[in-house]
């Protein structure tokens, strides 16, 4: 306790005790003249303030015994709260942040420093020119459609990432999951789907480590995994996506800058199990070499052999047989980079056989599967160098046989791109014109022809933008598509697919419109 504190309660007993000191004078000097009064009322004088010393002795020591400890709380308190915040201070500074925005976090290190969290989101609400929901304009035969302002669900995923680090020398150890739901916005909070139109899938599960002593740079997984894909963004095409279960080892060092990944990858369907040897199972091997320096930029070389056992299936209480069958695909790839993110890439594929599909899934039976084959070649170029321009523009050549002997081949031709020119940093108008051309030799008409033509489709829409950069996202966006096809289409263009019950307001016209709102974001 402080000195200044201790001498109050010592001053204010001194002006008691001059009080009584000064009574018992006047008494005295009242009655000078009877000892024995005198005597008796000293005595009782004594007495009474004896007793009020000794309470306020005792109040005094209590109050000393108060304040000590009011004292050292305080000064506790004040070691705790300045220990708290030297920790947080610390964790914030090791994350990068300013020492300024300490805030308390929501959840202990040892939960959130390993946690992430991804994930994309598409979805909006569009109209036909006709007035009912919006459909979309894809060419018949072709794989992919022009994108803006020409999808019509609802899809999105979520990905939850755990990394178990010790500390940065140590081994890490990822485990990952992602969930996919698909939609063709029919659907509110009603959970009933008569026509099984919403869709959940797992599409990632696996795991993941590396950073070992003995070759700091391979990484080895298992699982089902997204593996390596690439993809033309603006037609939302994969012209290479291995994805599928199995594993294997990544960027192991070979000469230089150049790189290997070797992964197996594996393929079944329930539709097809066999008596003899169980449920069809497609193996392919993936062997990658990239980072390769070559010319004006890197080069990415992919060979994919697969082969599948057969037999017999019965669909609808008939025998069938599922040739066994083998085959490969072969993948070349130049990328030549530019400024701030943007590239040039060039692609060449040919697959046979069960590779002629560029992925490790399970193609429908057929007899001549064994002579199935695809040519593809693409190019894409991304800008991004201007503060107020960026463009993705894309040509795509493939010319696929399903093995037949005749009427075997499907061609298409795409070219289109998506110019983008930002007034702001966060405003922005986009415009995508796409043309396909498509001959499906597969597909005869009344004449015997095979089914042929052009369609053309053309997409205007504001954005509000994170950020002026083509990929950059999230955006929000209006749009007004207009599409037009060819007479030989009529009829192929403008339904759903994938919705069996929808009717095709489009059915004997050669153009169509829509309408409508979408969000887009990744992260």
């Amino acid at each position: 306790m402080k000195a200044n504190d201790r001498a109050i309660p010592a001053i204010g007993a001194a002006l008691i005790c001059f009080t009584a000191m000064t009574g018992i004078s006047s008494a005295f000097a009242q009655e000078k003249d009877d000892p024995a009064l005198l005597r008796k009322e000293l005595d009782q004088v004594k007495k009474q303030h004896s007793e009020q010393f000794k309470k306020m002795e005792e109040r005094l020591q209590a109050l000393e015994i108060e304040i000590d400890n009011a004292a050292d709380s305080e000064e506790g308190a004040r070691s705790i709260a300045a220990e708290a915040l030297e920790k947080a201070r610390q964790a914030y500074q090791k994350s990068g942040d300013s020492t300024e925005k300490i805030e308390p976090k929501a959840l202990p290190d040892w939960i959130t420093q390993g946690f992430e969290f991804h994930g994309y989101l598409r979805s909006g609400y569009g109209i036909n020119g006709k007035g009912g929901h919006q459909v979309f304009f894809r060419a018949p035969g072709a794989l992919a459609k022009y994108r803006l302002g020409n999808e019509t669900e609802t899809y999105g995923e979520l990905v939850l990432a755990n990394n178990f680090v010790h500390n940065h020398v140590d081994p890490f150890w990822l485990v990952q999951a992602r969930v996919s739901v698909w939609t063709p916005e029919n659907l509110n909070d009603d959970d009933t789907d008569p026509f099984g139109h919403f869709k959940l899938g797992l599409r990632e599960t696996f795991m993941q480590a590396g950073n070992f002593p003995w070759s700091p740079e391979m990484k080895f997984w298992a699982g089902n995994r997204f593996y390596r894909r690439h993809d033309i963004h603006i037609i939302d095409f994969y012209w290479l996506d291995m994805s599928g279960y199995g594993g294997g080892v990544e960027d192991v060092p070979i000469v230089g800058d150049v790189k290997l990944a070797v992964a197996y990858l594996g393929g079944s369907l329930d539709e097809y199990e066999f008596p003899e040897v169980g449920r069809v199972s497609k193996n392919t091997a993936d062997i990658r070499l990239y980072d390769i320096p070559i010319p004006l930029g890197t080069g990415m070389v992919c060979v994919a052999p697969s082969t599948l056992k057969g037999g017999k299936y019965t669909e609808s209480g008939v025998e069938h047989d599922y040739p066994s069958a083998s085959g490969y695909g072969l993948t070349f790839a130049h990328t030549h980079s530019l400024e701030n993110g943007g590239y040039n890439q060039v692609t060449v594929q040919y697959g046979h056989g069960t590779g002629s599909q560029f992925t490790p899934t399970v193609q429908e039976p057929s007899e001549y599967l064994r002579d199935t084959w695809t040519f593809r070649a693409t190019e894409t170029l991304l800008i991004n160098s201007c503060d107020s321009f960026a463009m993705m523009g894309t040509t795509l050549f493939q010319l696929t046989s399903d093995g037949a002997p005749d009427n075997d081949r499907i061609t298409w031709y795409s070219i289109g791109g998506r110019p983008v020119y930002s007034f702001t940093e966060n405003l922005a108008l986009a415009l995508e014109a796409g043309l396909d051309y498509t001959k499906d030799e597969t597909q005869l008409d009344a004449e015997g022809d095979p089914l042929k033509g052009v369609l053309g489709k053309i997409t205007i829409a504001p954005e509000l933008r994170f950020s002026s950069s083509f990929l950059s996202r999230p955006v929000l966006r209006l749009y007004f598509t207009y599409a037009k096809w060819s007479k030989d289409f009529r009829g192929y263009v403008g339904q759903l697919e994938d919705l069996t019950a929808s009717a095709n307001p489009y059915e004997d016209d050669t153009q169509g419109c829509a309408i409508g709102i979408q969000g887009e974001a990744w992260w």
